[in-house]
This record gives C-alpha cells, structure tokens and sequence, in this order.
C-alpha cells in the first residue's frame, strides 16, 4: 500500500517476483500474509504473522544541457535548438542579439559555454581587451533582449530525453518573423546553479558549397528553403596579418548562377581565420578551423585540415604540366654475345590530355646496363615521327641479363625501359605445333593433335610430351553484330560459378608420325559458362631440350541469344530491342523459339526498427521487377525486331529466355531508362551519395555521353562539374519528377576517363516546416553528391596495320611485303615503319614485351576536385526521443522493467529442446 499500477508476479523455484509501476519518492509498504496450510490427514499448519517492510524508488536527479555549442537553423523553417535533459518542465532563458561579425564573441568554442552570473563583471578599466575573453564579453552585454522562464518539451516525470527547444517566439520577438540573425542564448537551472550556460545560434537563408580545385575555388551560394543559387552574395575570406589585424585576403561576389571563382595565382601569407557570406541583413559566418564534410571520389569525408587552408601555399600547377612519356623495345627478347641488339622507340609529351611531339633537338641518351653495373651509352636525336633506333654491338659481351633504358639529359629522368638478355643458346633443333578447332561446342568432346618436325625434316618419335591445360572465363563480341550484348556476358546473364582450379596435367609420349593426341570434354564440368582452354605441349627432345607451343580453344555454349538496346528514351515512349539468337561458329540459328518479357523495375523502401536499446531505425530497399509484357517468338537468319510501348517515365528491364536441346535455360536481360513526365522513384541513397547512369559503357572521342542522376528527390537542382583535362566546365541541371539528364560533349583529350561530379541540392520542402511527432526531419534542407566515371576510348590515338606477304618462300629469294596503315576512321596515314626478320625458333626462348606504345603515353587520371557543403549542418526539426539505456529501460530495481519492455519480452521467442517458446 498505497496501490500500484501494473502489478504482476513470476514463480521461479522458491522466489517470488512482482513487478508493477510506481511513482517515485513515494514510500511503500508490502506485506505478506499467509494463508492457512492443511496437512494430508487435514490437521492445519501453524500459521506464521504477517512480514512486511517499506521500501520507495528515489528520484533521478534532474538535469539539462545543451547537446551543441553552435548550431544553424533556417531562416524560413523551424527555430530548435538540440538540447538534452531529464526530470525538468521550466528553464530560466536569455537572448542576445549579436552582430554576426563581431569578433568579441568569435570563435566561439564548440562546446557551450558556462558564465558565472553572481560573479563580479568587469569594472570600468578591467573590461578585456578586444577578441578575447568571450565569457568577460558576455558579462559585459547588458539586459538581455529576451529574459523569462520558459517551458520544456518535457517534465518533472521525463526519463532522459533529447529534444529541441523552440525559439521561434522568442527570436520573432527580438528580431520579427523570418528574420535572420545571429543570437547568444542561454539557459540557467531554477533555483540551483549559478552558472549561465550559453551558446550560440545563426539563423540564416543561406549555404555555402565549395569547390576546391587545383589552383582555384568556386564560391557556390544557395537558399536553404529553396535550393536555387543566390545571386548578388558577397564572399570574403579573413586573413590574419602578423600584426592582428584581420584583412579580406579573398572577396567577390557570386553572378547570376550563385558563383563566384577565385584563381589561386600568388601565395597568400594570412592564415585564414573566418569566411563569411552575406546576402543584405542575411550574414553567415564559418570557423576555418572547424570546416564541413568534404565530398571527394563518391566519399564524404571528415576534413583533416583548415578549411582553404591551401591557400596559404604556394600555387600548385601540376594539370598544367608536360610530361615527357618515352617507349622502348628490342627486337627479340633474347640474343648471342655477338649479336647485335636493335633497340628502337618513342618520346611524347603528354599535356592536358593530349599526346605530342617532344622538342626534336632536347638532349637524350640510350643507356644500357649489363651484369656487372657496366654500362653503355648512346646518344640519340628524334626522327620526325618521335623515334629514335640503336645498335647495340659492343665486342666481348658476357652472358647475363641486359636493361636498356631512354634518359633525358636535362631532366635526368628515365622514360622508359626494356629488358634483354644475352645467352650462349642452341637453336632449337625441332618445331612443334598443335592443330584442332578453335572454337568448340560446350556440349562435346574435342581433340587436338600435337606434332613435332625436324626443322632438317623428319618427325621427332618417342619424345616425353608434357600437356598443361588451363581454363579462363571468355565473353562472346562476335564482331558481326555490333551493339549486341549476348548471353554468355556474366553482367547481363547474372552471377555464374566458375570452376577453375588451376592448371591440370597429363603426360604422352610421340608416336611414330611424331604426333600426340589430347582429348578434353567440356560437357563433364561443373558449369557451362563459357571459356577458354589454353593448352601447353612442351616435347623434350633427345638432348634434353625442350620446345613448347600454345594452342587455345573457345569453348561456348550451343547457342547464345544476343539483344541490342538503347540504354536511354528521350523522346519515345516506345522500347524497340533487337535479339538474335547465333551458334556456336557466331552464325545465326533459326528456328529457335525464345520468350521476350518486359518489366518495370521498382524500388520499395520500408522502415524497421532496430535494437530496442539503440532506439535507431534502419531503411530497407527492395528491388521489385513488376511483369508487364510476355510473348513467344521463333528466331530468325536475321534480328528479330520488336516495339514495346510503355506509358510512364522510368527504368525498364528486357529480358529474353531460350532453351536447348536438353533443357537448359539461358537467359539474357537488359535495363533502360525511359524519360518523360511522370515520377520515379529510386534505390534510398546511402551515406548522402546517390546513384548515376550512363547510357553507354564506354565512349569514343566525338560522341556525346549521357547521363542520369537518379535523385532521391522529385524537384532539386544539381550542380554538375565536369572535371575535364584542361579546366573545369560548372553548370546547374534541373531535377523533374526524380530524374536529371546531363549531356557531356566526349573530346580527345579526356582519354582514358573522365570524372564528373554532381552536388544534389534539396530546399525545405512544403509544409513540413512545422513541429512534427516523427524520428526524423525528412522535410530539412539536404545536399547529396555523387562521383561518375567515364571512360574513354583510346580508338583516335590508334593506327591499324595490316602486313601483307606471300605465305612460303624459297631460300634465297627476295621477300615482297605490302604493309597498310590506316587511323581508326578508316583513312590511309603516312608514317615511318620499322620491320624486322626474326627467327621464329629464337622467340620460343623468352617472353617478348608486348609491342603496344600507346599505354606508355596515357597516365591514368585521378580525380583532385573536393567539394564541401555546409547546406547538411542545419539542426531542423527535432522531435522529443527517450534516450534508451544499455538495458532498454529496465528500472533500476531488480525485477522492474518498463511496460514497453514487458510487451516487447512478450514477442520474443527462444529455442528450448527444439521448441520455440516465449522468452
């Protein structure tokens, strides 16, 4: 007594538990009295007096504080300050009203900050002097433009709970309705404390993006309500000279698109200790030292340094800057001690994208080193074309291996390289080769048969043959039917099992034509995706040396269905795929039936909640593939044509179904975006970075690519920079009905890849303003990005040759060769050829290099652009949360627990003797 709520008991062995609801610091008493107990034969037991004791919960101290020093809140949305506390209903409230710019209350510390009130303030003469002191300075502010008691969110029953505590009134009061401004505002503990526990609060319009590239930043200035740039916003930067003084060191004023650039030419001395922005009595103000996330490479990142702290550097123009690219090779990759070596190659600069012609009279060497460290050099100029040749024949040379490399003079760099050795070697006195088909069906056996000849003539019989079989995925470009995609692909088939284990090996022996015979099987494997066989025969001869030769083999399956698709509809609503269906040998197959289904690819995402002692909630996304089209159709000697028509904007999937002979299935789809008018729903971004398509995989220079932004908002705008090899290209891209579309001219000088960067900028959204009963604000102004790849094809910077000659010629006669080079337009191009005759028997004895120029003078580009946004740091709408415990709000008392944790225990199962059974 008094009486309790909830109560409730539990019988374990020889304890009893009760479990009921109380209100604290109030005393209670229980008692226990027992009840009459009989024997078996009736006589009763002697009963005992009653037992009782009292017993009360103490209160939890009280308690309040503010979860922020600093926080941001929009100028035409909520006015919450993030705050936590326990166990209070009244709070004793001041406000000042600042100027934004005052440095007596900057930097303000990122903690709050407490003030004595029954402290002595300064006297006339102690004031502190100016920019220090910030707790002096407050004492110094005067009455208060706002001072009273206010309510909380919360009461004197409250468990710990975080909230946000509305200063909408207050700040109306002081300033007016949607006023900006920047405000102290602090609190003290009725009746107890004596300190006033202050920080501050900016409520503001705008945000400020940077982009921050090599040499240079763009200022971009957007509205937190709207998302639209802000024109006509002044842009300082505050440096500090050695004296004190704070200087502007950078100021502008963004144009038309909210931007504004600054080029980073001389070093700036002053250490930057403010960045302001302002927009008429709108002012901003941002501590260097405690600068927002950094979006780099599709990562939000926590910055390790001072904000534009670069600045204080020296310009750094490393885009700018030629860099010489050199390529050299051998002949052979293996040679006598009396033979010459005939060394040739390349120099270009590489600059901005662009592969040039290097300066032709700049001093260059050969230099090769032997064993020993020995070493010779040569100097060399550039023919016309960029190329240098040396002959490398020194007398006396011993055996070992040799490295050539191409030295700069003036730079002293070395640019290239090409290793050669130098050995007393035999030529091999027999040939061997491996015949047999090329490509294969997965369903049957093949054999190949090796030989081995006498370059002398005659066949090599009764040698060891030593097979090596070894397996590698391959993927099926018949290069007939161009823009096909076929189903043997792995990113269009789904994900397949590959078996390969590593090489097998098997031994024979030649026989009387000097032959050996090796069957494989492919249908006895695991899977049939498709592959290569690589197969090594190597045939020791009578004096122990050994001669290898390579075949390899395409295995693929029976057929294979191809579908050509356009990734992207701009203007149709009309989805026209073609699909061939092709054997083994890359002919086409008719007759085959095949179904065609059309689905409408939907994302759906749901809340689940998490560890009830966490208090989180998680987001689910699910990929739903909604069925809106099938048929059967018969394959054809010709593409199969279909038109699909569709009625909404949005992502699409083709997917073609066949079977063969023995029933298996293959299967090819295929997704494409089709734009228009209505809503799209996406993937739930993850991490603040969302997710890009493009409509091709790969582009030549010339072409236009496209892509689209997938905005997990219906209406934003997106900042899009293109981080191209000479400068940067800005522009604003318009987000309808949660899609964006961005087409990017592809230029010679953007090879390999291109990166482009887009910064999804989201306002208020309507109505959403106001106070709220959910977890989260889904209404705040939001800034995500996101980092897109392109990648570019090399085709413009490469020649086709094409050598022509008779197939055998006699000994001593004269060799007629026909050597055609054209660009990749299909155009004849002149230019210097270097040809050489080299035994075919010398290059079974090493590895050549491979003979590729092109990949020494492209460098791969990464990517020096970091883009921070402060738009993420509003506070917005904050509900009132319970604070959960380590135990899920189990009372302090044993054996007490919450009626939310009982209802909870209550859904919760265990497994006991292979049963389930409640908790």
């Amino acid at each position: 007594e008094p009486a309790v709520r909830d109560l409730g008991f539990e019988i374990s062995g020889n304890r009893l538990y009760l479990r009921f609801s109380t209100d604290r610091e109030s005393p209670y008493r229980l008692t226990v009295v027992p009840q009459r107990i009989a024997s078996n034969s009736g006589r009763p037991l002697s009963s005992f007096g009653d037992t009782s004791f009292y017993f009360y919960y103490q209160q939890k101290s009280a308690y309040l504080r503010w979860r922020n020093g600093q926080a941001m809140v929009e100028r035409y949305g909520p006015k919450l300050f993030p705050m936590q506390g326990r166990a209070l209903s009244q709070v004793d409230l001041r406000i000042y009203k600042i100027a934004p710019d005052n440095r007596n209350f900057w930097p303000f510390p990122p903690e709050p900050l407490a003030v004595n009130e029954e402290a002595r303030p300064p006297m006339p003469g102690e004031e502190p002097d100016y920019a220090t002191n910030i707790s002096d300075q407050i004492r110094l502010l005067g009455t208060p433009h706002i001072s009273q008691i206010v309510s909380l969110p919360i009461n004197e029953n409250s468990s710990e709970s975080a909230f946000g505590l509305d200063l909408e009134p207050f700040l109306s009061r002081v300033s007016g309705q949607n006023a900006a401004g920047t405000y102290l505002i602090g609190y003290r503990i009725l009746g107890s404390s004596v300190n006033r526990i202050y920080v501050r609060l900016t409520v503001t319009d705008l945000a400020l993006s940077t982009v921050e590239e090599e040499h240079a930043v763009t200022f971009v200035v957007t509205s937190l309500s709207t998302g639209r740039p802000v024109p006509g916003a002044v842009v300082t930067v505050e440096g500090e000279t050695r004296t004190g003084t704070w200087i502007p060191v950078i100021q502008g004023t963004s144009d038309g698109a909210g931007m504004f650039r600054y080029e980073h030419r001389v070093k700036i001395d002053e250490p930057v200790r403010r960045i302001t922005v302002s927009k008429g009595d709108d002012i901003l103000v941002f501590d260097p030292y405690r600068p927002p996330p950094v979006f780099s490479n599709n990562h939000w990142y926590g910055s390790q340094s001072r904000w534009l702290s670069w600045i204080n550097t020296e310009p750094r123009h490393e885009r700018e800057k030629a860099r010489r690219r050199g390529y050299i090779f051998t002949e052979r990759p293996v040679y006598r001690p009396e033979e010459p070596v005939y060394i040739m190659g390349y120099v270009r600069l590489r600059q901005q994208g662009l592969i040039m012609a290097d300066q032709a009279g700049r001093k260059r060497q050969v230099v090769v080193t032997g064993p020993g460290y020995k070493q010779w050099t040569y100097p060399v100029t550039l023919n016309g074309n960029g190329g240098f040749q040396v002959k490398f024949d020194e007398k006396d040379l011993p055996t070992g291996n040799y490295r050539a490399v191409i030295r700069d003079v003036a730079d002293g760099d070395n640019l290239a390289l090409v290793e050669f050795k130098k050995e007393a070697y035999r030529v091999p006195r027999f040939e061997v080769t491996i015949s047999g088909p090329d490509r294969v069906p997965l369903d049957r056996e093949f054999e190949l048969i090796l030989t081995a000849d006498y370059y002398a003539g005659g066949r090599v019989v009764g040698q060891e043959v030593s097979w090596e079989i070894t397996k590698y995925p391959y993927t099926l470009r018949p290069p007939g039917f161009p823009g096909f995609v076929f189903s043997t692909d792995e990113s269009v088939s789904g994900v397949r099992y590959n078996d390969y284990d590593g090489a097998s090996f098997t031994r024979a022996v030649t026989d009387q034509n000097g032959s050996a015979k090796l069957t494989i099987n492919p249908a006895l494997e695991n899977e049939s995706s498709p592959r290569i066989y690589v197969v090594e025969g190597t045939v020791r001869g009578a004096d122990t040396q050994t001669v290898t030769a390579v075949k390899q083999v395409i295995a693929v399956p029976p057929f294979a269905i191809g579908l050509k698709l356009d990734r992207f509809l701009k203007d149709s609503t009309v989805i026209k795929p073609e699909i061939i269906i092709i054997d083994h040998n890359e002919k086409p197959l008719a007759g085959k039936t095949l179904t065609v289904r059309l689905h409408r690819r939907e994302w759906h995402s749901y809340l689940s909640e998490t560890d009830f002692t966490t208090g989180e909630v998680n987001y689910h996304t699910d990929v739903v593939d909604k069925k809106i089209f099938e048929k059967n159709y018969v394959s054809g000697d010709t593409a199969l044509s279909l038109s699909l028509p569709v009625d909404a904007a949005g992502v699409y999937v083709v997917e073609v179904l066949a079977k063969d002979n023995l029933g298996r299935l293959q299967t090819i789809q295929s997704d494409l975006y089709v734009a228009g008018d209505t809503p799209v729903s996406w993937q739930k971004a993850y991490a603040n970075v969302f997710e890009t398509s493009l409509d091709k995989k790969s582009y030549a220079p010339g072409e236009t690519a496209t892509l689209l932004l997938k905005s997990p908002f219906q209406d934003a705008l997106a900042l899009i920079v293109i981080e191209g090899p000479e400068k940067n290209e800005y522009r604003w891209v318009e987000v309808k009905n949660g899609q964006g579309l961005v087409s990017i001219p592809i230029a010679l000088n953007m090879v390999p890849r291109l990166p482009v960067h887009a910064l999804l900028l989201r306002g208020r959204l309507p109505g959403t303003g106001g106070r709220f009963t959910g977890r989260i604000d889904r209404g705040k102004p939001i800034a995500m990005a996101a980092t897109t790849w392109l990648t570019i094809d090399s085709v413009r910077n490469e020649l086709s040759v094409n050598l022509e000659h008779p197939k055998v010629n006699l000994p001593g006669k004269k060799l007629n060769m026909t050597i055609l080079v054209k660009d990749s337009l299909d155009r004849p191009v002149d230019g210097t050829a270097s040809l050489w005759l080299v035994d075919r028997a010398v290059l079974a004895l090493g590895e050549e290099k491979a003979l590729r120029p092109l990949s020494a003078f492209i460098d791969q580009v990464q990517s020096a652009l970091r883009i921070s946004e402060t738009r993420n740091e509003v506070v917005g709408n904050l509900p009132v949360e319970e604070i959960e415990g380590g135990d899920g709000r189990l009372e302090e008392a044993e054996g007490m627990r919450s009626s939310k944790a009982d209802e909870l225990f209550k859904k919760t199962t265990v497994r006991k003797n292979f049963q389930t059974v409640p908790y």
